[in-house]
Protein backbone atom coordinates (compact mmCIF):
# COMPACT_ATOMS: atom_id res chain seq x y z
CA UNK A 1 0.00 0.00 0.00
CA UNK A 2 1.40 3.19 -1.23
CA UNK A 3 1.46 5.71 1.92
CA UNK A 4 -0.38 8.91 1.41
CA UNK A 5 1.43 12.23 2.22
CA UNK A 6 -1.74 14.83 1.59
CA UNK A 7 -2.21 15.79 5.09
CA UNK A 8 1.49 16.91 4.96
CA UNK A 9 0.62 20.93 4.79
CA UNK A 10 2.31 23.68 6.78
CA UNK A 11 -0.16 23.07 9.29
CA UNK A 12 0.31 19.88 9.86
CA UNK A 13 4.23 20.07 9.89
CA UNK A 14 4.34 22.48 12.37
CA UNK A 15 1.74 20.75 14.85
CA UNK A 16 3.94 17.58 14.36
CA UNK A 17 7.20 19.57 15.48
CA UNK A 18 5.04 20.92 18.02
CA UNK A 19 4.28 17.16 19.42
CA UNK A 20 7.71 16.08 19.16
CA UNK A 21 9.10 18.49 21.40
CA UNK A 22 6.45 18.18 23.70
CA UNK A 23 6.96 14.58 23.91
CA UNK A 24 10.72 15.17 24.27
CA UNK A 25 10.24 17.58 27.26
CA UNK A 26 7.27 15.67 28.83
CA UNK A 27 8.92 11.98 28.29
CA UNK A 28 6.64 10.50 31.68
CA UNK A 29 3.37 12.13 30.40
CA UNK A 30 0.79 9.24 28.89
CA UNK A 31 0.66 9.42 24.52
CA UNK A 32 -2.32 11.36 24.78
CA UNK A 33 -2.76 15.09 23.83
CA UNK A 34 -1.16 17.52 26.42
CA UNK A 35 -4.85 18.92 26.54
CA UNK A 36 -6.17 15.36 27.72
CA UNK A 37 -3.31 14.54 29.96
CA UNK A 38 -4.15 18.28 31.80
CA UNK A 39 -7.51 17.00 31.93
CA UNK A 40 -7.04 14.11 34.26
CA UNK A 41 -3.71 15.49 35.98
CA UNK A 42 -7.20 17.58 37.71
CA UNK A 43 -9.16 14.86 37.19
CA UNK A 44 -7.57 11.54 38.62
CA UNK A 45 -6.99 10.74 42.68
CA UNK A 46 -5.99 7.81 44.93
CA UNK A 47 -9.75 7.35 45.58
CA UNK A 48 -9.96 5.74 41.95
CA UNK A 49 -10.24 2.71 40.43
CA UNK A 50 -9.43 2.71 36.72
CA UNK A 51 -8.50 0.23 33.87
CA UNK A 52 -6.44 0.68 30.72
CA UNK A 53 -6.78 -1.02 27.59
CA UNK A 54 -3.51 -1.11 25.90
CA UNK A 55 -0.37 0.07 28.38
CA UNK A 56 3.06 2.39 27.78
CA UNK A 57 4.03 5.63 29.05
CA UNK A 58 0.16 6.03 30.73
CA UNK A 59 0.43 2.60 32.70
CA UNK A 60 2.82 4.21 35.44
CA UNK A 61 1.24 7.83 35.03
CA UNK A 62 -1.96 6.57 35.81
CA UNK A 63 -0.70 4.09 38.44
CA UNK A 64 0.71 7.34 40.23
CA UNK A 65 -2.47 8.99 40.84
CA UNK A 66 -5.41 6.13 41.13
CA UNK A 67 -5.38 4.16 44.37
CA UNK A 68 -6.04 0.60 41.85
CA UNK A 69 -5.48 0.26 38.49
CA UNK A 70 -5.64 -2.91 35.77
CA UNK A 71 -3.91 -2.50 32.35
CA UNK A 72 -4.44 -5.03 29.66
CA UNK A 73 -2.18 -5.20 27.24
CA UNK A 74 -1.91 -7.97 24.04
CA UNK A 75 1.98 -7.36 23.08
CA UNK A 76 4.54 -9.68 25.00
CA UNK A 77 7.40 -7.75 24.40
CA UNK A 78 5.79 -4.09 25.23
CA UNK A 79 4.17 -5.71 28.25
CA UNK A 80 8.18 -6.86 29.25
CA UNK A 81 9.01 -3.54 28.64
CA UNK A 82 6.22 -1.86 31.12
CA UNK A 83 6.89 -5.00 33.78
CA UNK A 84 10.26 -3.00 33.84
CA UNK A 85 9.27 0.28 34.51
CA UNK A 86 6.16 -0.49 36.90
CA UNK A 87 9.16 -2.61 38.88
CA UNK A 88 11.82 0.02 38.58
CA UNK A 89 9.10 2.88 39.92
CA UNK A 90 8.09 0.49 43.10
CA UNK A 91 4.43 0.31 41.34
CA UNK A 92 2.24 -1.96 43.39
CA UNK A 93 -0.94 -1.06 42.75
CA UNK A 94 -1.63 -2.39 39.54
CA UNK A 95 -2.96 -5.83 37.83
CA UNK A 96 -1.01 -5.81 34.81
CA UNK A 97 -2.45 -8.80 32.60
CA UNK A 98 -1.30 -9.81 29.30
CA UNK A 99 -3.63 -11.04 27.08
CA UNK A 100 -2.86 -11.50 23.46
CA UNK A 101 -6.07 -13.49 22.12
CA UNK A 102 -8.26 -10.57 21.20
CA UNK A 103 -11.42 -12.03 22.77
CA UNK A 104 -9.91 -12.12 25.72
CA UNK A 105 -8.26 -9.00 25.63
CA UNK A 106 -11.85 -7.32 25.59
CA UNK A 107 -13.55 -10.05 28.38
CA UNK A 108 -10.86 -7.97 30.70
CA UNK A 109 -13.30 -5.73 31.37
CA UNK A 110 -15.84 -8.54 33.10
CA UNK A 111 -14.49 -8.55 36.00
CA UNK A 112 -15.49 -5.40 37.35
CA UNK A 113 -18.96 -4.89 38.52
CA UNK A 114 -21.06 -2.04 36.12
CA UNK A 115 -20.65 1.13 37.54
CA UNK A 116 -17.57 0.07 39.66
CA UNK A 117 -15.14 1.98 37.67
CA UNK A 118 -13.90 5.48 38.26
CA UNK A 119 -11.95 5.80 35.06
CA UNK A 120 -11.32 3.90 31.42
CA UNK A 121 -8.72 4.61 28.84
CA UNK A 122 -9.71 3.05 25.69
CA UNK A 123 -6.04 2.15 23.51
CA UNK A 124 -4.36 -0.51 21.66
CA UNK A 125 -6.22 -3.41 20.04
CA UNK A 126 -10.19 -3.94 19.10
CA UNK A 127 -10.86 -0.31 20.46
CA UNK A 128 -14.62 -0.02 19.57
CA UNK A 129 -15.25 -3.42 21.42
CA UNK A 130 -13.74 -2.50 24.69
CA UNK A 131 -15.40 1.09 24.20
CA UNK A 132 -18.45 -0.79 24.32
CA UNK A 133 -17.56 -3.08 26.91
CA UNK A 134 -16.67 -0.78 29.13
CA UNK A 135 -19.90 1.36 29.17
CA UNK A 136 -21.70 -0.04 31.87
CA UNK A 137 -19.01 -0.65 33.91
CA UNK A 138 -18.12 3.15 34.32
CA UNK A 139 -19.89 4.18 37.08
CA UNK A 140 -22.00 7.54 37.00
CA UNK A 141 -20.14 9.91 37.36
CA UNK A 142 -17.12 8.11 36.16
CA UNK A 143 -14.78 9.08 32.76
CA UNK A 144 -14.06 7.58 29.59
CA UNK A 145 -11.01 8.33 27.17
CA UNK A 146 -10.92 6.92 23.81
CA UNK A 147 -7.59 7.83 22.53
CA UNK A 148 -7.34 8.51 18.55
CA UNK A 149 -10.76 9.42 18.41
CA UNK A 150 -10.21 10.72 14.90
CA UNK A 151 -9.66 7.36 13.63
CA UNK A 152 -13.25 6.33 15.20
CA UNK A 153 -15.32 8.69 15.36
CA UNK A 154 -16.53 11.64 13.08
CA UNK A 155 -16.13 15.26 13.95
CA UNK A 156 -14.42 18.25 12.74
CA UNK A 157 -10.68 17.20 13.59
CA UNK A 158 -7.56 18.57 11.50
CA UNK A 159 -5.30 15.48 12.50
CA UNK A 160 -4.76 12.90 9.62
CA UNK A 161 -7.04 9.77 8.43
CA UNK A 162 -9.69 12.15 10.76
CA UNK A 163 -13.06 10.97 9.89
CA UNK A 164 -15.49 13.79 9.32
CA UNK A 165 -19.03 14.31 9.72
CA UNK A 166 -20.29 12.88 6.46
CA UNK A 167 -17.88 9.95 6.99
CA UNK A 168 -19.87 8.53 10.03
CA UNK A 169 -18.32 6.27 12.80
CA UNK A 170 -15.91 3.80 11.40
CA UNK A 171 -17.93 0.13 12.05
CA UNK A 172 -20.91 -1.01 13.84
CA UNK A 173 -19.30 -1.02 17.29
CA UNK A 174 -18.44 2.86 17.19
CA UNK A 175 -22.46 3.97 15.74
CA UNK A 176 -23.31 1.66 18.62
CA UNK A 177 -21.05 3.69 21.02
CA UNK A 178 -22.16 6.87 19.44
CA UNK A 179 -25.78 5.42 20.19
CA UNK A 180 -25.51 4.85 23.74
CA UNK A 181 -23.39 8.11 25.08
CA UNK A 182 -25.44 10.49 23.56
CA UNK A 183 -26.41 12.23 26.54
CA UNK A 184 -22.78 11.54 27.60
CA UNK A 185 -20.94 15.09 28.25
CA UNK A 186 -17.58 15.41 26.54
CA UNK A 187 -14.54 17.18 25.81
CA UNK A 188 -12.69 16.74 22.37
CA UNK A 189 -8.94 17.35 22.76
CA UNK A 190 -6.26 17.61 19.93
CA UNK A 191 -3.01 18.76 19.00
CA UNK A 192 -3.29 18.43 14.74
CA UNK A 193 -1.45 15.11 14.80
CA UNK A 194 -4.04 13.05 17.10
CA UNK A 195 -7.09 13.56 19.02
CA UNK A 196 -8.27 12.28 22.40
CA UNK A 197 -11.66 12.41 23.62
CA UNK A 198 -12.64 12.08 27.42
CA UNK A 199 -16.56 11.14 27.86
CA UNK A 200 -18.05 12.22 31.51
CA UNK A 201 -20.88 9.33 32.67
CA UNK A 202 -24.18 11.35 33.32
CA UNK A 203 -24.88 11.23 37.40
CA UNK A 204 -28.27 9.15 38.00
Amino acid sequence: MTRSFKHWNMQYLWSRLKDKIHIKIHQQDPWLTPDAVKLLDDALSIEMCGLEFGSGNSTVWFARRLGKLTSVEHSLDWFTNVIRQLASGGLENIDYILRADPGEYVSAAFKFKDGSLDFVLVDGIERGKCALTSLPKVKPGGILVIDDSHRYLPGKSRAPLARKPDDGPADEDWEQFMAETMDWEFVWTTNGVKDTVIYYKPMD
